[in-house]
């Protein structure tokens, strides 16, 4: 994953900065592109900045696991971990969600807002959309 700089702001804001620590989570400066033998290099402009701010690389697992733990943490929060299997609803109205325990229990669980994160091979979204979207890139990138 590539945090931008203003995401890694964002966490500072928020006081979660810490989440990306001890990740091995890497600094990045900018870009370099590479196109037909040729390239050049785009760095962010950080110069009004303190000098710890920059865009971040790092496994998004370690980083999302970082965010489990520091939310588990909190006295109001209650983790409950499974497998979506469907999301619950009523009047065409996401509700909330079904999901598998790891030991196999089904379970509901509703909620005023849900949002479904689970990536670009999301079952959850095809039940949601009836056509196909597609997109396209051609790049190359490298961060540096």
């Amino acid at each position: 994953e590539l945090l931008q700089p203003g995401g890694y702001l964002k966490l500072i804001e928020l006081g979660l900065e810490d989440c990306v620590k001890e990740i091995d989570a890497q600094r990045v400066l900018g870009y370099a592109l590479f196109k037909d033998g040729k390239h050049t290099k785009l760095s962010y402009p950080l110069e009004t900045f303190d000098s710890d701010v920059a865009g971040r690389s790092f496994h998004n697992e370690r980083f999302v696991q970082r965010m489990r733990e520091k939310a588990a943490s909190l006295s109001n929060v209650r983790l409950e971990q499974g497998t979506v299997t469907s999301l619950l609803e009523e009047n065409k109205t996401v509700k909330g969600v079904q999901y598998r325990t790891k030991e196999g229990n089904e379970l509901k669980l509703y909620a005023p807002l849900t949002i479904v994160c689970d990536g670009c091979f999301s079952n959850l979204r095809r039940s949601q959309f009836q056509e196909e979207h597609t997109f396209k890139f051609q790049s190359l990138k490298c961060h540096f």
